[in-house]
């Protein structure tokens, strides 16, 4: 019965906000940790609402409410993996500049892809020349320097989309790099449930409201000038416009 009431407020709460929020934005969150997640949610407390659930009840709840809203299948096919859904009527960008401050540092682990070069510089590391054996097994040429072992030159460890081995961990550990950071990766972002370009959370002065006016009033004068009667569809054709609008904005700057 408590699980029954628990899902039906999920599904209220969902309804409302999607509803009441013009910025829909759905998050990856791979090996995000709770309480890096909890500030997350304490940090955006009055600005935005994150909502966390299995994804296979969220899209039972989409696919529940689909004919009362059409522009909820946008969001199906986005709605996979470990994910969690943002609500917000906010400016996003600085939002998402929040949410970037929460990203965290961790080590790698065997198995794990590198998402870029793991870079080791060079200079004089706090390990004992005792260790030099361990250096010259994975190429790294190292020299005795004040009692502690200096690397000669930069190395590329591990080169991007490599598997990291067990001396790759081994190596990283003994010198404290963290070259993996987990947070909350956008996965896509929906205005009024239209799909819009992910770019744009990153744009400073991303004001959708503020264009969508503005280019329905130069499709106004247009129209005038041309003596043309336009109708179009302001909720698929327009966002288009500001898709194409931002990405030569972001472009140009």
């Amino acid at each position: 019965m408590g699980s029954l009431r628990s899902q039906k407020n999920l599904e209220n709460r969902l309804n409302r906000l999607i509803n009441q929020n013009k910025f829909l934005i759905l998050y990856k969150m791979d090996n995000i940790k709770s309480k890096q997640l909890h500030d997350i949610k304490k940090h955006l407390k009055n600005i935005a609402t994150i909502i966390v659930g299995k994804k296979s009840f969220i899209k039972f709840l989409i696919l529940k409410n689909i004919a009362k809203n059409i522009k909820l299948k946008n969001l199906l096919e986005y709605i996979k993996g470990n994910i969690c859904i943002l609500f917000t009527n906010y400016n996003i960008y600085p939002i998402q500049l929040i949410i970037n401050r929460y990203f965290l540092r961790s080590y790698v682990r065997i198995g794990n892809i590198a998402t870029k070069n793991i870079i080791i510089k060079k200079g004089i590391k706090n390990l004992s020349p005792s260790q030099t054996p361990f250096f010259q097994s994975l190429g790294i040429p190292t020299r005795v320097t004040k009692g502690s072992i200096e690397i000669i030159n930069d190395i590329i460890l591990v080169k991007k989309n490599s598997s990291i081995s067990a001396s790759h961990e081994a190596l990283l550990k003994k010198l404290d790099i963290k070259p993996l950071k987990y947070g909350l990766k956008i996965n896509k972002a929906f205005y009024n449930l239209q799909n819009i370009d992910s770019k744009l959370v990153e744009i400073k002065n991303c004001n959708l409201d503020h264009n969508l006016s503005h280019i329905n009033g130069i499709l106004a004068k247009i129209s005038i000038k041309c003596t043309l009667f336009l109708k179009y569809n302001v909720g698929f054709n327009l966002l288009n416009l500001i898709n194409n609008y931002y990405r030569i904005y972001s472009l140009d700057k």
